[in-house]
């Protein structure tokens, strides 16, 4: 282990960026590896404003009659939203007796917590997308609104979601939102069939391939069980085949089931649902410009001669949209209609 004795400056500067390129390259995002979530590129210095825009197509092609002009084919535009890049930061503030009494631990802790604090905020407000589906808006913990409806204005879960190119409506939430069980994930399933339709109100019969849930254990367990449970070979249904083998992964979203400042709120522990991921899948994208770090100032610029504290801003910059609540379905899971 490295000890922190009596050092300089440029020193103590050199082992604090070591240690946030240590931890940037391992921000863990339950959201991000869900796979659930698109990401957008959007580079530095391109403006602080971003539009995400849904493309689709129709599902069939027309009839060519002999001697005739075959049918130009349809594309739409779907919906679209635009957003305006967030920056979050912190400060990481050695003391000048850290710095110089031997307390590497305690710089280290500092930085690397420091730096993991900006990973769960960003994953924080990705999952917070689904904590508030039933919302068009909220207040975030730092007194922001943050727009969370989707394309059509409406919050991500609804009844009467509306396409661009046909009058037809869809619903994504479960009727009388029950907890997660086989059967409710057959109910879902069947929504998801009879709802899955492009912009022209034509099914498109696409798939889900995620069943998420919260940390919430019932829900996880029940999760397991549906998706990898076997019967012994002695066992009464010994050979009967599990159809939901292989049919989804199972995606847990530990940050779901909070309210908006971070706290556990039990109120959303029975949320579930499903989604499609990919670039074709549930619209719901991210654009990070600035990726975590710290601020390259000049190592002169980091000491506070007034309270003897040494100062290394860390730094993040990404933007959030969803447009559209298709092939994405949830349920409550509170019972209510």
């Amino acid at each position: 282990m490295a000890i922190m004795t009596t050092t300089t400056q440029e020193d103590l500067y050199n082992l604090i960026e070591l240690e946030l390129q240590k931890y940037g390259m391992q921000l863990p995002s339950d959201a991000v590896e869900s796979g659930m979530f698109i990401r957008e590129e959007k580079p530095n210095h391109t403006g602080k404003f971003l539009r995400f825009e849904e493309f689709d197509a129709e599902q069939y092609a027309k009839t060519k009659h002999e001697g005739v002009s075959a049918s130009k084919f349809k594309t739409q535009i779907g919906y679209s939203k635009d957003i305006e890049l967030k920056r979050i930061g912190t400060n990481v503030e050695v003391t000048y007796e850290a710095k110089n009494w031997n307390k590497y631990n305690a710089v280290t802790f500092a930085v690397s917590s420091a730096m993991k604090s900006l990973g769960a905020r960003f994953d924080l407000d990705l999952q917070h997308r689904i904590s508030f589906a039933s919302a068009t808006s909220y207040t975030d913990m730092d007194g922001n609104t943050i727009d969370v409806s989707v394309g059509d204005g409406l919050a991500l879960a609804s009844t009467a979601h509306t396409v661009r190119a046909s009058a037809t409506t869809y619903r994504n939430i479960l009727a009388n939102n029950p907890k997660l069980s086989r059967g409710a994930l057959e109910s879902m399933e069947r929504m998801w069939i009879d709802n899955c339709i492009n912009h022209f109100g034509q099914k498109t019969g696409k798939s889900a391939d995620c069943l998420w849930t919260t940390d919430e254990p019932t829900s996880c367990n029940t999760a397991r069980e549906i998706l990898r449970s076997t019967a012994p070979v002695e066992a009464p249904n010994a050979g009967v085949t599990n159809v939901y083998k292989g049919k989804y992964s199972h995606k847990k979203l530990s940050r779901v089931n909070t309210d908006a400042s971070g706290v556990t709120d039990t109120s959303k522990s029975y949320y579930w649902g499903l989604t499609t991921s990919g670039q074709d899948g549930w619209q719901c994208k991210y654009a990070i410009n600035e990726p975590a770090h710290m601020m390259q100032l000049d190592q002169s610029n980091h000491y506070d001669v007034d309270s003897d504290l040494y100062k290394f801003p860390l730094r993040m910059g990404y933007g959030i949209a969803t447009l559209s609540g298709k092939y994405f379905a949830i349920s409550l899971g509170d019972g209510t209609a």
